[in-house]
């Protein structure tokens, strides 16, 4: 029975397959291309709420980008894992979080990583920004589709109603 493994940050897949009491890795989508926006630490941290809430079990580490793979509930375990963040150190022990403050539900964990960041949406806003070029060129483009199509359907609905009696 062979298992796929994922990576978080950069999603490498992998096909591990259990031969005595080694893996064999098949490496199935190389990966490492991606960078998640987070830092690092944080991201790793995200890796293990998701792990702990969706209930998959952390692999190892990608060789990749460094982040965690994650794979499915019966698959290779790494056993308990520990991340650095802002905000003290996260671990996951058997699917269990621990923040510096005692066990955390993945909820209450999201919440407690959400405040390490300080204020996310001006984390959020530079890329926000970078978006705002693109639409202000397509809403001309979009206006004029609009006022086409209008068009359009005027002289259409003139056509339907033919022209009155005295023109004829």
């Amino acid at each position: 029975m062979s298992f796929d493994v994922r990576c978080h940050g950069c999603h490498r897949t992998e096909r591990w397959t259990p031969e005595g009491t080694a893996w064999t890795v098949e490496v199935l989508v190389p990966g490492g291309a991606r960078r998640v926006g987070d830092q690092p630490g944080l991201a790793r941290a995200r890796a293990l709420v998701r792990a702990a809430r969706d209930g998959l079990r952390i692999a190892g580490v990608c060789e990749a980008c460094g982040h965690l793979l994650l794979g499915p509930a019966d698959g290779p375990d790494a056993g308990p894992m520990e991340v650095a963040t802002p905000r003290g150190v996260l671990a996951s022990r058997a699917g269990v979080l621990e923040g510096p403050d005692g066990v955390l539900s993945a909820e209450a964990a999201e919440a407690w990583l959400d405040g390490a960041e300080g204020r996310p949406w001006l984390r959020r806003l530079p890329g926000e920004l970078a978006r705002l070029p693109f639409f202000l060129v397509l809403l001309p483009i979009a206006l004029g589709w609009v006022l086409a199509a209008m068009f359009v359907v005027s002289f259409l609905a003139a056509i339907v109603e033919w022209a009155p009696t005295p023109v004829r």
